[in-house]
């Protein structure tokens, strides 16, 4: 089978859109009517994800807003402590070791 994009460095990694209406990414039926494919529904903690490439390639991921991302830190406080999904926080030294400190 032939590829339809090439691997490599880029400026843009994905084009991601953010649904309201989360049952609309559950049911990627209308892309696969198109025959498109499309990746199994990701479960990333903080919202659930499908993926899918544009014609040109270009990786494109169709997320939700629900359940978001005070689940597990209050809003006021969103973005002041390091928050991983369970399935990074294996990775939380290697992750701390490469950002650069806010302040």
């Amino acid at each position: 089978q032939t590829k339809k994009h090439l691997d490599g460095v880029s400026v843009i990694n994905r084009h991601t859109r953010q649904l309201r209406n989360h049952r609309s990414v559950l049911l990627p039926e209308h892309l696969l009517a198109l025959g498109v494919e499309v990746s199994h529904v990701m479960d990333r903690s903080y919202f659930r994800s499908i993926y899918f490439r544009a014609p040109d390639g270009m990786l494109l991921e169709i997320a939700t807003d629900v359940p978001g991302f005070s689940i597990d830190e209050p809003t006021d406080r969103l973005g002041s402590d390091l928050k991983l999904p369970d399935w990074l926080e294996g990775k939380r030294v290697e992750i701390e070791g490469k950002l650069t400190p806010l302040s």
